[in-house]
């Protein structure tokens, strides 16, 4: 490959340079006559050579020549010029026969005159030329003739010709000209000025007459003439050789930009979905969610609008403020405002990313899925923006790096680094265009636990200008205290009492009032405006209590409904509200206590599921009959809200509300119908649904990876309460408030649960991909046992471990539970214990380990114990060797250039670490468990000579030193140079029977050797393919298969 990238240099150097060779042997090759050269003595006698102009009605200066007719080409001739201007000036020159070499006649003379003199006009792009080129013209007017001399004159006015057409390409430019030609150019006329001052000093000696008659100065007019035409054809060279260089330049740039092209079209097939996996019910759409995103009424907020965007707008521009606050209390229509304020934005032109939390559904109240999100819809909105994410997407898609956990990881990996990318890449002043507006709206209904890490990541990060978040929230303590210091965009409590807060509140009404008068198809006149206008003053300047208030409204019986509310007690506040709508319904249902109950399990359960749950998957949780649950929605219709048969409270005050028993008193749902309640249901339905399950679980039949599929398929249709089960019985658990029985209880089904019913949790796990969540959720359920201090802390732990350590082939395939998980736990786990005794080994067909068990699970500094470089293994991306010796008892392990030999029974390490100075490509142990055997290469690649060594060694297993007991260096030739062999080697190593002999196979080759006499007795034997195995017999001899 030297040879070849040598050669085509010299390629290269050579078409370079083919220009200046032939502009060589030009100059060095006189023009000459096919007549015999005349004596010295005759030349002023002789008929001057013929010239070649090319063009029609220019004779050759020779006598015998017919005119109107090409001749022979002297000197550096170039193609026939095309038809240009300046050949009409060419054609006017003098054609009579008489001027001959007499006078102004030379043909010669006046060719190169009238060539110089179109030069000067084609110079008007070049001053300092054109004053050269005037210079030589008024010294050729002040030479009347020179003999001798004219064929130099000619082959000057060819170059000259050539020469202009290079000029005429700039002469019609009206950009500004590169400064390397302008250079090139200068360079040129200065070198023409100093011929000029030669000629200029000879005619300066005294010589008046306008001929130059002395045979010295003659010769000295030809040495100038041609320095001339040397000078036109350096420069041409000159001009020759950069075009090619910028060519060059071109391409490498072409290639390069190929490259970038290439990488971009990579980063544009990234699943950006895939690897982010974005809430889009979070994302502010009210084409996709409209039920959801309800912006405010037109003639609404208008005023509050307009500020929000002058403010926002400035912001933008400066880039002084880039963070601000929009609060107000429960029901101020904070949710309602933003969504109006985004979609007014984005009619403006702006980019605005959202992400609207919800605190009963769990993917929108986990902080981790905000910024992912938001840098999915930047992506998907904004090309940059996608470009410059594109290397993070690949990484994250190949795995060389993991999505961060952390709010702050999140913002400056996937959000501010392609910010700051796009604000820099075309502008000396970092600034956005387009901009770019971040809203997150309800961040009080996210995560109460880890919301601060979201809060401190986007308060603590400066953005580029062109880029302003907006924070929606209460003002909890928690986030007050985090947003004291940023700038309040909208603070809807001092907007409360006011004329325009009426106004809109009013205008809602009477359009909400309207439909609901149409869909009861009531008279024209209903409602009044005096109970509008009543409705207004109890509203007391919030919009949920209108909205409730029509909610409530909203029936057959809407006359006598409006009539209640007016007549009653409730005249301002949302806590009346809540509490003349729920106490109304109270008073239908006097004296029956079970509907109190009923209510308060619905309400709890609908308060506090993490995700939200439909009528159905309350009834298997809660244990009561559908028809139950579905009367007791019924009652609470008006302050609920069905979105896809997922039941949801109208608003999250309404769980403010209810949790307080201050407020609510009659109302309060305790807290034994909150945690408590769903954790109890979600552990008995897993329960249930085990026991149902397990006679249609056939582990006989798992003998094959088709079995491994149909286990999958047993469980495609898990129904939706057992879904929420599986992902949030724990969560619910650690946030039950417990007494002692209720303590009692609940440990007796938790311990219920992971003796009976743990590994059909693990398979709808499997078949649910949700194993992380199950690693979560048993890492909580052994902080609770801790808690608690119960009896099953360690049954609590050994799960976590199990899960943990198998996760990997579990979440591939459900029956990895039982074919690459329970047979392999250690002989000290809990749950093998358990479930492997449930199990009747002769009828499942399972593998059974029959020695080499660990005794516990590996612990956190196993590698320590190792003395293992993980890190530098991690970069070296090596693979590892792992055998057994023939009876088991034994295990190695190369690694790299290290080699381990353990105990398979105790685990222990009894041989190692045996260093190497290459990477270890085969192991092989003894059969009478002795002596361990490696080989390695000591080169990545093979020499240009084809020359590369491997070594072999034999090391003892059980003695104290580590010096082998055999060793060998071959050196080994190949016909092809420059093989790599680390990537696509074959090598095996295989002792006999009686361990004296040892063979190696490396490719094509075999060697065979005595290591107790340190003979190599056979080979090496070349095969015509790679050997492919390679087996002693117990008489010693060996067999082999190739490819």
């Amino acid at each position: 490959m030297a040879g070849t990238r040598r050669e085509a240099g010299i390629g290269r150097l050579s078409k370079l340079l083919a220009p200046f060779k032939s502009f060589l042997i030009r100059l060095t090759r006189r023009p000459r006559s096919p007549r015999p050269s005349p004596k010295p003595s005759d030349r002023l006698h002789t008929s001057s050579p013929t010239i070649s102009t090319g063009l029609p009605g220019i004779p050759s200066s020779s006598n015998s020549s017919p005119q109107n007719c090409d001749v022979g080409v002297a000197g550096l001739s170039s193609p026939t010029i095309p038809h240009d201007p300046y050949q009409k000036n060419l054609e006017r020159l003098p054609q009579s026969p008489t001027q001959g070499l007499n006078g102004l006649a030379s043909t010669g003379w006046h060719v190169l005159r009238q060539t110089l003199s179109i030069t000067r006009e084609f110079s008007e792009a070049f001053p300092p030329l054109k004053a050269a080129i005037g210079g030589l013209l008024s010294i050729m007017e002040y030479v009347d003739m020179v003999n001798d001399v004219q064929e130099d004159f000619s082959e000057l006015a060819t170059r000259m010709e050539n020469f202009n057409r290079l000029l005429k390409r700039y002469q019609t430019q009206e950009a500004e000209l590169p400064r390397s030609v302008e250079d090139r150019f200068s360079k040129f006329s200065s070198a023409l000025n100093g011929q000029i001052e030669i000629m200029r000093d000879k005619m300066r000696r005294g010589v008046v007459k306008r001929t130059l008659e002395a045979p010295s100065d003659s010769q000295e007019l030809v040495r100038i003439v041609r320095t001339l035409t040397a000078l036109v054809d350096g420069f041409t060279l000159d001009t020759a050789i950069s075009t090619n260089i910028n060519v060059e330049e071109i391409r490498s740039q072409i290639g390069k930009l190929t490259i970038v092209a290439q990488k971009i079209d990579r980063y544009s097939q990234v699943n950006v979905e895939a690897i982010l996996r974005p809430v889009r019910s979070a994302l502010c759409e009210p084409d996709e969610y409209p039920e959801e995103y309800k912006g405010c009424l037109p003639g609404t907020r208008t005023a509050t609008l307009i500020s929000a965007k002058e403010t926002l707008r400035s912001a933008l521009t400066s880039g002084d403020e880039q963070k601000f606050w929009l609060t107000g209390v429960s029901g101020s229509g904070k949710s309602t405002l933003s969504t109006s304020l985004v979609s007014a934005l984005r009619a403006d032109g702006l980019t605005v990313a959202t992400f609207f939390c919800r605190r009963d559904q769990v993917d929108r109240c986990d902080p981790r899925r905000v910024i992912p999100t938001l840098a999915w819809y930047l992506a998907s909105n904004l090309p940059e923006f996608r470009t410059s994410l594109g290397p993070i997407l690949l990484e994250l898609e190949e795995g060389r790096k993991a999505l961060p956990s952390h709010p702050m990881a999140q913002l400056n990996t996937l959000l501010l680094r392609p910010l700051w990318d796009l604000a820099t890449a075309h502008a000396s002043r970092p600034c956005l265009s387009p901009s770019v507006v971040i809203l997150i709206d309800a961040l009080d209904e996210s995560d109460e636990i880890s919301r601060h890490l979201l809060v401190d990541a986007f308060t603590s990060i400066k953005f580029p200008v062109g880029v302003s978040v907006v924070l929606v929230s209460r003002k909890t303590r928690d986030l007050k205290q985090r947003l004291r210091f940023i700038p309040i965009l909208l603070d809807l409590d001092q907007h409360l009492h006011g004329p325009d807060m009426d106004h809109d509140i009013k205008l809602y009404l009477e359009n909400r009032l309207r439909d609901i008068r149409e869909q009861q198809q009531e008279e024209a006149s209903w409602p009044s405006e005096f109970e509008v206008s009543s409705l207004t003053k109890r509203a007391d300047d919030l919009f949920i209590w209108a909205v409730i208030a029509c909610n409530f409204i909203e029936q057959p019986s809407c006359r006598e409904e409006l009539s209640h509310i007016l007549k009653s007690n409730v005249v301002v506040g949302i806590d009346d509200l809540y509490a003349y709508t729920l106490g109304s319904e109270f008073s239908k249902m006097h004296g029956k206590h079970a509907w109190v109950k009923d209510y308060r399990s619905v309400m709890g359960c609908i308060i506090c599921s993490i995700s939200p749950l439909s009528p159905t998957d309350i009834a298997f949780l809660l244990g009561q009959p559908l028809n139950v649950i579905n009367a007791t929605l019924q009652v609470l219709q008006p302050l609920l809200t069905n979105d896809q048969d997922h039941v949801r409270l109208i608003h999250a005050s309404l769980a403010d509300y209810l949790l307080d028993e201050k407020r609510s008193q009659q109302l309060w749902v305790p807290h034994s119908y909150l945690h408590l309640a769903l954790a109890r249901g979600c552990l008995n339905v897993l329960i249930q649904f085990s026991e149902e399950r397990s006679s249609s679980l056939n582990l006989e039949a798992l003998s094959g990876p088709s079995d491994f599929v149909d286990l999958s398929y047993s469980y495609s249709r898990i129904p939706s309460h057992i879904q929420y089960s599986s992902d949030f019985w724990a969560r619910h658990l650690v946030q039950a408030q417990l007494d002692d029985d209720e303590l009692f209880n609940i440990a007796n089904l938790v311990k219920n649960f992971l003796e009976n019913s743990f590994l059909s949790w693990v398979e709808s796990l499997s078949v649910l991909h949700i194993v992380p969540s199950g690693l979560y959720s048993l890492n909580c359920l052994y902080a609770w046992t801790q808690k608690w201090e119960l009896s099953f802390q360690d049954l609590a732990l050994d799960s976590h471990r199990f899960l943990e350590t198998f996760r990997v082939p579990i979440q591939s395939k459900a029956a990895h539970i039982y074919m690459s998980a329970l047979p392999w736990a250690p002989s000290s786990s809990l749950i093998a214990r358990i479930y492997l005794g449930k199990l009747d080994p002769n009828r499942c067909h399972l593998p059974v380990v029959l020695s080499g068990l660990p005794s516990d699970w590996p612990s956190d500094d196993s590698f320590e114990e190792l003395q293992l470089d993980v890190k530098g293994l991690y970069h070296r991306h090596s693979n590892g060797l792992l055998i057994f010796s023939s009876d088991g008892s034994l295990v190695a392990h190369a690694v790299d250039q290290e080699l381990r030999v353990w105990n398979a029974r105790n685990g222990h390490l009894i041989c190692g670490p045996l260093h190497h100075n290459s990477k270890i490509l085969a192991i092989a142990i003894s059969s009478d468990n002795q002596f361990i055997a490696s080989s390695v290469i000591h080169n990545d690649e093979i020499s240009i000579d084809g020359n590369f060594s491997f070594t072999i060694a034999s090391f003892p297993i059980l003695t104290a030193t580590v010096a082998p007991v055999f060793h060998k260096t071959v050196e080994v030739y190949v016909d092809l140079a420059k093989t790599r062999f680390r990537g696509d080697t074959n090598a095996f190593l295989v002792f006999s029977s009686d361990s004296s002999l040892l063979a190696h196979a490396l490719n094509k080759d075999l060697y065979v050797w005595d290591i107790h006499n340190n003979l190599l007795i056979c080979g090496p034997i070349h095969h015509p393919a790679n050997i492919l195995a390679v087996e002693i017999s117990s008489n010693n001899q060996y067999t082999h298969q190739d490819e």
